[in-house]
């Protein structure tokens, strides 16, 4: 019998935890990056503020978020109601990472209304 063990640990490297948020009037917005500085991962979290029944009619839903350092964005395409009010977009790097007074922009796009929030 043969085991193999694989172990990673990052001695001394630096572990990174920030959090980005922001409220608009339709939506609240919340950006993290977390990881350790070789590698980290970026996740925008958007939430509805209102009834699930008052996006019901949500054909398409676009967002995007964009600072400094990093950009990204996703599309969602509707074929029956969203069933939900939260809706992420996740993506890993090993580049630079944003700051702690970082500014965040992000634009949500539904039923031909746009709303720019701005995360801190």
């Amino acid at each position: 019998m043969i085991f193999v063990s694989i172990v990673m640990i990052n001695y001394g490297e630096e572990t990174i935890y920030l959090t980005f948020k922001g409220e608009g009037e339709n939506w609240k917005a919340e950006y993290q990056v977390s990881g350790y500085k070789s590698f980290f991962e970026r996740e925008l979290t958007i939430t509805y503020k209102g009834e699930l029944s008052e996006i019901s009619s949500v054909k398409k839903l676009e967002f995007s978020y964009d600072n400094s350092i990093s950009s990204g964005n996703s599309e969602i395409n509707f074929i029956m109601s969203p069933d939900k009010k939260e809706f992420s977009h996740r993506s890993s790097s090993s580049g630079p990472v944003e700051s702690y007074n970082e500014t965040t922009k992000v634009t949500i796009k539904w039923n031909g209304i746009t709303e720019t929030i701005f995360l801190k």
